[in-house]
């Protein structure tokens, strides 16, 4: 990928699918004499509800929507502008962040390694322990490893259960049945993926087992995420045409302040990731942490993890789910970009979601909301540093 701190220095030739025209998604009306405007492809961006124009001779905000692939409304100019200049100045530390995981997931003796086959063993113990009904998880395991658009799927139809990415779907169907004996390496480097996915499956059919309840009800209560909530309506990156608007979300009111980048808003499927390892530790009795591993560092090694999740290892998913957007709502093809610069959510993001879920604290909580972001613009600077 072409370095992305200096682009501002080079000349911007706009890609002739965002050619200068006016927006078509605003509603106006044509009168006598006035000639069909051209149609201009939706951005992906929007201000203030109106398609983004790349007109605009701002270079860093034009590669900012050119080379991300997102769906969201900003309030006006200054925002977008402020938003892009943030995401730039971080994105080299984000993805070290995210390439420092990915190396240490091949040691064993690394934090993250030993953090996520700890996350594993429990979250495969919930299902251990679970006295669901055995008809059910047999259900569940055919489904889990039939196609997703299987007509006999009865469990996991439908569009409702979308959290459980593809790839995880044979992952969960070893875990059903409640196996014994060592897990696999690989599986091994997967605890995040089962504490995400154990999640979307809770959610869906909490109702067929008294452990998936409990999970979606523990998750629920102690939940940090984003308002996306505009003049009482929730908008969102994936159904709503100009997307996710986050002008009142406390969470990124506090990282526009302190220059941290911004993407979904805090991340609600990071705080659902370290409440259902809390709960499956609490349930069986053990540590979140592994032997020989505090709190401190345990927690570090959770952000990592669940942040390379995001921006790493559902990146398919993703890209699948914009792909529908674009076509169900701006009627466009599929745009391809670095996986790391699809819109999922920011490092500080996914602190936020783990720092604050783990403290008990609340999305509207402004104090701890500052020393959770203060605490991940330490981690970013942190990487920038130690980057190779």
């Amino acid at each position: 990928m072409r370095d992305l701190i200096s682009v501002s220095r080079q000349p911007f030739n706009p890609a002739n699918e965002y050619a200068p025209a006016l927006d078509t998604g605003c509603g106006n009306k044509l009168y006598a004499g006035e000639e069909t405007p051209a149609f201009t492809p939706h951005t992906g961006v929007s201000i203030a509800g109106k398609n983004y124009s790349p007109a605009e001779k701002d270079y860093l905000v034009n590669t900012f929507v050119n080379d991300t692939l997102q769906n969201s409304n900003y309030e006006n100019p200054e925002n977008l502008a402020r938003r892009a200049k943030h995401f730039f100045t971080h994105i080299e530390s984000e993805m070290a962040i995210g390439l420092g995981v990915e190396k240490d997931l091949l040691r064993d003796d690394s934090p993250a390694s030993q953090l996520s086959s700890h996350m594993a063993h429990l979250v495969r113990g919930l299902w251990t322990h679970s006295k669901s009904d055995p008809a059910f998880r047999e259900a569940l395991h055919k489904e889990l490893l039939a196609p997703s658009n299987d007509p006999g799927n009865v469990l996991l139809a439908g569009e409702g259960t979308g959290g459980l990415y593809l790839s995880m779907k044979n992952l969960h169907a070893l875990l059903v049945r409640g196996e014994q004996g060592p897990l696999t390496r690989e599986h091994a480097q997967q605890g995040a993926e089962m504490g995400f996915g154990i999640k979307a499956i809770a959610e869906a059919l909490k109702a067929h087992d008294p452990m998936l309840s409990g999970v979606d009800a523990y998750t629920v209560q102690h939940r940090v995420g984003s308002n996306r909530v505009v003049d009482g309506v929730k908008t969102h990156h994936f159904t709503s045409r100009h997307g996710t608007d986050l002008r009142n979300d406390l969470g990124t009111q506090v990282r526009d302040e302190l220059g941290m980048p911004v993407m979904l808003g805090t991340s609600g499927g990071a705080s659902d990731v370290a409440s259902t390892i809390r709960y499956a530790a609490q349930l069986q009795g053990q540590s979140m942490w592994p032997s020989g591993m505090d709190e401190k560092n345990g927690r570090a090694a959770m952000m990592g993890l669940v942040f390379h999740l995001m921006r790493n290892q559902v990146t398919d998913n993703a890209q699948g789910f914009y792909d529908k957007m674009r076509s169900d709502l701006h009627g466009l093809s599929a745009k391809r970009v670095e996986p790391a610069l699809i819109f999922s959510h920011s490092f500080p993001e996914v602190v936020s979601g783990v720092e604050m879920t783990l403290n008990d604290e609340k999305p509207t909580d402004r104090q701890a909301m500052i020393h959770s972001t203060l605490l991940a613009k330490s981690l970013l600077e942190q990487a920038f540093a130690n980057r190779t």
